[in-house]
């Protein structure tokens, strides 16, 4: 089996949970769209939920990838008992600052609102500071779940990882179904910090099997410890860019008007979902296995990887790009709108989604790159470019959104992901000389032209087939599933004429499997 075909079938297995993981995501989306809409108390919630969550994701993604490779080390040469230990070193140490910073959050709650989202007045201010204090405790959870993921990663255990959301997206959904009428928006902030505690409990079972023993103890003094803090704070810095564009959108959205802060909000999310799908499945997969063949000084080993993944997730990602560009408004429409999100939501949801897409594929590349320089032990770099593309977000923001409303707050972002994932290439071409092949750069090109193609097929089946222009669900539907389905088969056309080696390599599988099934 040829590398490619390899990694399709290692990523394939991570991809299916996942899609079940942003399935049930976007279940949680829709169902929260349909009881809250983006009124004021959506948008008091997306705020709340986001100082937390957003500030905090990138601390527990910036440890899990610091965490792995030093955890490694110690496996691999001191045993397992050390590595134990220095995990138990890890997850106390967290447990000890993110209670603190809990109690700081429920203390200054007020201020904290106050001071990102200035443009929340009376009854939404009061509502997101409530909010604020029941959420604020996720940030524990955050940092011990990714703490647990880092060790099953490390042992090769991929699948549990992509499925600790699972049982948190569940009951939320329970919440909106049968006790959001009862308990309303406090109810579901409640449910949803319960849900982000069951992130933690659901690796423990993997964890004892593994051989994983938790135990109290706490030395700061631990070498192990001191070298995650000098190779954390850099990647924290470069991992929360996409977050803190985030946050500066939703400030400056907080003076839109109630409903521009939820409309982000909801036009993020599915965004998120769609890109994080594949995106995350990929880096998540690549990301020891660069860290181990660079530690041999595999270095063909590592270059192949690294351009495989490339050429994979352009692949993927340019279609559904031009897609969301293309399809946004009738996408919302028949996702999302029922309840109360109504029409104006759909409108404004749908303009932030179509800019958002715009920076898909520089969001993808962005993921993939940094992975490519912390295997190297280079967290730096990415940092450097992480913090300009944050900087030129927020001037962005501040000016597009005068010109542009709530669509310069999607454009900014994606302008932003966009400029990150070009320096990102050139940065590493120069850390390591040669490293992208042509054949990528040949594929990618392929895969981009034959989206293109298919986006302009799209349109004007869309356009045709949705005759009567009528607003009706039925209409809008048929006319979409028209329009995904031609699209589909446009671009696996379009990438197969080209002769794109990603096509093919699909396409070599799916012919394997059949004859292998069909055959006697």
């Amino acid at each position: 089996m040829s590398d490619s075909k390899r990694l399709i079938k290692v990523v394939s297995t991570i991809v299916i949970i996942t899609i079940i993981v942003k399935l049930l995501g976007f279940l949680r989306i829709l169902f929260m769209a349909k009881v809250f809409g983006t009124g004021f108390e959506a948008s008091a919630f997306e705020a709340a939920y986001r100082i937390p969550d957003l500030l905090f994701i990138s601390i527990g993604v910036a440890l899990s990838t610091t965490f792995i490779p030093i955890f490694t080390e110690y496996l691999t040469k001191q045993g397992k008992e050390k590595a134990t230990l220095f995990a138990n070193n890890v997850f106390n140490m967290l447990l000890v600052i993110t209670v603190i910073l809990s109690v700081l959050g429920i203390i200054f709650a007020p201020q904290i609102v106050k001071l990102i989202y200035w443009g929340f007045k009376g009854n939404i201010y009061y509502l997101a500071v409530d909010l604020v204090r029941i959420m604020f405790p996720i940030i524990i959870f955050i940092a011990l779940s990714f703490t647990y993921v880092g060790i099953l990663q490390s042992f090769g255990e991929f699948n549990i990882p992509a499925a600790i959301s699972l049982p948190a997206n569940i009951i939320n959904i329970l919440y909106l179904i049968f006790l959001s009428s009862i308990w309303g928006i406090y109810g579901f902030a409640f449910a949803v910090l319960t849900g982000w505690s069951t992130q933690l409990l659901i690796q423990l079972p993997k964890l004892k099997k593994i051989g994983y023993k938790y135990k109290m103890t706490l030395n700061l003094k631990d070498s192990g410890i001191k070298k995650m803090f000098i190779m954390v704070i850099p990647i924290i810095l470069g991992t929360s860019v996409q977050q803190i564009n985030s946050l500066v959108n939703s400030a400056l959205a907080s003076g839109l008007g109630d409903n521009a802060v939820s409309a982000l909000g909801y036009a993020n999310y599915l965004y998120i979902i769609v890109v994080g799908i594949f995106t995350y499945a990929i880096s998540s997969v690549i990301f020891p296995s660069l860290s181990i063949t660079h530690a041999d000084g595999d270095y063909d080993q590592y270059k192949h990887t690294i351009n495989k993944a490339i050429t994979t997730i352009i692949f993927i990602l340019a279609p559904i790009m031009v897609g969301l560009i293309v399809l946004n408004t009738p996408i919302i429409r028949v996702l999302l709108q029922r309840g109360r999100f109504d029409y104006y939501s759909t409108q404004i949801t749908g303009i932030v989604l179509l800019f958002y897409s715009i920076g898909m594929i520089g969001f993808g590349l962005q993921e993939i790159l940094n992975k490519g320089f912390y295997a190297i032990q280079d967290t730096k770099t990415p940092m450097k470019i992480a913090v300009l593309g944050m900087l030129l977000n927020i001037v962005l923001s501040f000016v597009l959104v005068k010109h542009m409303n709530i669509g310069g707050l999607g454009l900014s972002a994606s302008i932003a992901s966009i400029f990150i994932s070009v320096l990102l290439i050139v940065n590493f071409k120069k850390a390591i000389p040669n490293i992208f092949e042509k054949s990528t750069i040949v594929s990618s090109v392929k895969s981009i032209s034959s989206s293109i193609l298919m986006g302009i097929g799209v349109f004007f089946i869309y356009n045709w087939f949705h005759i009567t222009k009528d607003d009706a669900f039925i209409s809008v539907f048929l006319a979409l599933c028209v329009s995904v389905m031609t699209g589909a088969m446009l671009y696996t056309f379009c990438c197969i004429m080209l002769k794109n080696e990603e096509a093919i390599n699909i396409l070599n599988i799916v012919k394997t499997k059949l004859i292998s099934k069909y055959s006697l």
